[in-house]
């Protein structure tokens, strides 16, 4: 009997411990990473491997070389942040010569609030260099970033408010650890070079065109290439395509669509990862035609290609998941107008009829694999 009240305590301690209300889930840390050179996008995935258990999100940057003077690339760092949303910027440098050979000096800001972060790390006897730094230096490069993210995921911040007066970060080629906040140059309100976003797009995927011809349409694989800006692509197009059989009740054609152009579409951002692409192609298709089989008493004509002028408005879907790191899915729509669509037919006694004719205004639909870097 004496052991029941202390039973219902524990039952109403459990409960009141399960009907505590859960901590809401805070958004993970947005983090731009600059990537100026070949050598950063190598520490960039130095980084992401040290801090895929951390809550944050890494988002690379690409950008035009660093500026000569820290308080331009810090300038710089502010827009990046601003246009990808993040509060926080990393990007990498040279250090003071005096650092040694392939020292990295690594730099995390808070930029809203005006803090940063300077560290060297590699150096002495390394044989690396700044566009090649050996291994233990990114290595380490990628450590400073890890516990600088972690303390600010946590709710810290850079301890050190930067100076009013401009200063060069001191070379520290020892490990950084512990890690402490330090101090650099502060973000002078000075004019900078504007920031370089063109990146190049590449797609590989198939297309199929229905032209009133095959029933089933004609089908191609299909590739792109292009430069891209936040708003703008431009793309070089060019579509190989496999044969697709018209029977009709003289003999069997045999006919393949191809086609080359350059295209242009307005880039609209829908989400983070997803863009709506509004454009167009001007170009050239090109039907290869040759004959399968024919009945009795009739003359096939050698194989020949016909080509015609081509001007297509599109609408394409554009999905590039996070989690993919630049690779994306593409579906497009379009209508192409070819004006001098190809008819087939034989000649009768010298007159010519029409078999197969094929239409000049023709839907095109595409699914793709997108690649890209900006």
């Amino acid at each position: 009997m004496g052991l029941r009240p202390f039973r219902l305590a524990a039952v109403l301690v459990v409960s009141a411990a399960f009907a505590a209300p859960a901590r809401p889930q805070q958004p993970p840390l947005r983090v731009a990473v600059r990537v100026a050179s070949p050598a950063d996008a190598a520490l960039l995935e130095r980084v992401q491997g040290q801090t895929s258990d951390l809550d944050v999100e890494l988002l690379p940057a690409p950008s035009g070389p660093l500026e000569p003077t820290l308080a331009g690339q810090l300038a710089t760092a502010r827009t990046l942040g601003e246009h990808a949303g993040a509060a926080v910027v990393v990007w990498f440098s040279a250090a003071p010569a005096d650092a040694g050979n392939g020292a990295i000096l690594v730099h995390v800001a808070e930029t809203a609030a005006g803090r940063v972060l300077a560290r060297v790390v590699g150096g002495g006897s390394g044989a690396g260099t700044r566009d090649a730094p050996d291994s233990a230096a990114s290595e380490q490069a990628a450590l400073v970033v890890r516990s600088t993210l972690r303390a600010l995921a946590a709710g810290g911040s850079l301890g050190v408010e930067a100076p009013t007066a401009p200063a060069t970060p001191m070379a520290q080629p020892e490990p950084p650890a512990p890690l402490s906040p330090a101090a650099a140059t502060p973000p002078t309100p000075e004019p900078g070079r504007p920031v370089s976003t063109l990146g190049w797009t590449a797609e590989l995927g198939w297309t199929a065109v229905f032209d009133g011809g095959a029933a089933s349409g004609q089908h191609a694989l299909e590739a792109r290439l292009g430069l891209a800006v936040p708003w703008l692509r431009l793309s070089a197009c060019g579509r190989a395509g496999f044969a697709a059989e018209l029977p009709d009740r003289w003999a069997t054609v045999e006919l393949s669509r191809h086609g080359v152009g350059l295209a242009a579409d307005l880039s609209l951002e829908l989400a983070d990862g997803l863009e709506l692409l509004l454009g167009v192609e001007l170009g050239a298709a090109a039907w290869r035609r040759s004959a399968a089989n024919a009945g009795p008493g009739v003359s096939l004509r050698a194989a020949r290609t016909l080509w015609s002028f081509a001007l297509a408005p599109e609408v394409r879907l554009d999905w590039r998941p996070a989690a993919l790191g630049g690779v994306g899915f593409v579906v497009t729509v379009a209508a192409d107008w070819v004006p001098s669509a190809p008819r087939f037919g034989y000649d009768e006694d010298g007159t010519f009829v029409v078999a197969h004719e094929l239409s000049p205004a023709q839907a095109r639909v595409g699914f793709g694999v997108s690649f890209s870097a900006r």
